[in-house]
């Protein structure tokens, strides 16, 4: 390794540096997942499979965003709303988790997939008592898989 030399009145000493400082995870080694010898940097998080990639929360009545993460959502009509991925994935080949609550509290809801692109993701929110499209508020969505 190498060492700083400290000299004053008295003599002087040596510090060595004995292990080499861990290093910045590269993409490749956040996408393997498996390296116990690299640190997490913020800049390559987002490449780690496990993390979510984009998340949005929505006021599906009005279509406006109320907090969201690479994602933007534009409502199409009652119920469907497509959801675009600022950054896309590699592939339509990810995962997507949605929740909606239902704005009478008195149906229950489901999101349901209609299309999925490695740019955006089409859904649809649907009250599952009257078995019909509905606007809900919020509705969230949360997508992991490959970049």
């Amino acid at each position: 390794g190498t060492g700083i030399t400290i000299t004053n009145a008295a003599g002087s000493i040596t510090v060595a540096q004995t292990a080499a400082a861990p290093a910045a995870a590269t993409q490749a080694e956040m996408e393997a997942a498996s390296s116990t010898t690299v640190y997490v940097s913020p800049g390559r998080e987002q490449y780690h499979p496990g993390v979510a990639k984009g998340w949005i929360n929505f006021n599906g009545v009005t279509g406006a965003s109320n907090a969201a993460y690479n994602a933007t959502v534009a409502r199409n009509g009652l119920g469907d709303y497509t959801v675009t991925w600022t950054t896309a994935f590699s592939s339509a080949n990810y995962a997507i988790a949605g929740t909606c609550q239902d704005n009478t509290a008195t149906r229950s809801c489901v999101v349901s997939i209609q299309s999925m692109l490695a740019g955006s993701v089409r859904i649809n929110t649907l009250d599952t008592t009257a078995g019909a499209a509905e606007d809900m508020n919020p509705v969230t969505l949360m997508a992991v898989g490959d970049q």
